[in-house]
């Protein structure tokens, strides 16, 4: 009988410690090792488009955010990898910032200014659409005298067309609004190949 009480005994600590054990093992405020040695490469596009390739790399991080600075209240790309690319529409300077997550709780946050100068080649030559064509009436015209892209006149189709992926065409393609803008009075849209889909 004293032997089945030790043993029973045995078990109950065992189970005790083993509990002790989990509970310390699953609690949430483990500390967490911020990122260090935050660094942002960036590799700007001389083609004048506006594309520039990001590549955030830290100690100790899981993913990242950035913020490209061209937006106001824009979502920050997240990145597992630590890599992006953006187009900019607008040559200016840019404040991009980083942040180097272990987690959503333990960060560390870097920033650097980059300037971006658009400057894509108008051909002199080419087709121009004629004014007018007989027993027709215009109807609505653009001039692209403004500094962006008016909204009110063009819709951006965004995305890589699903669920007709591919837009129909079963290419791999993906819409973005980023690679379209206005400069010296012409709508320039630009396509890039991407690393990924």
């Amino acid at each position: 009988m004293n032997k089945r009480l030790l043993m029973d005994a045995g078990n109950i600590i065992y189970i005790l410690l083993f509990s002790i054990w989990m509970l310390q093992s699953c609690r949430s405020d483990h500390t967490a090792v911020a990122p260090t040695n935050v660094q942002l490469t960036t590799e700007i596009s001389n083609d004048g488009s506006g594309y520039v390739k990001f590549i955030a790399t830290a100690d100790n991080a899981q993913y990242y955010y950035i913020s490209f600075g061209d937006m106001s209240g824009a979502t920050p790309f997240k990145s597992i990898s630590g890599v992006a690319d953006h187009i900019y529409n607008n040559s200016g300077n840019y404040e991009v910032a980083v942040t180097a997550n272990t987690n959503e709780q333990v960060f560390t946050s870097f920033s650097t200014s980059i300037s971006v100068s658009l400057n894509v080649p108008i051909p002199s030559g080419g087709y121009t659409s004629a004014g007018s064509y007989s027993g027709m009436t215009l109807i609505k015209a653009e001039e692209f005298s403004t500094s962006s892209i008016d909204p009110s006149n063009w819709t951006f189709e965004i995305g890589d067309g699903c669920p007709n992926c591919g837009w129909g065409n079963n290419e791999l393609e993906y819409y973005t609004s980023q690679n379209a803008f206005i400069q010296d009075g012409y709508l320039i849209m630009s396509t890039l190949m991407r690393d990924k889909y």
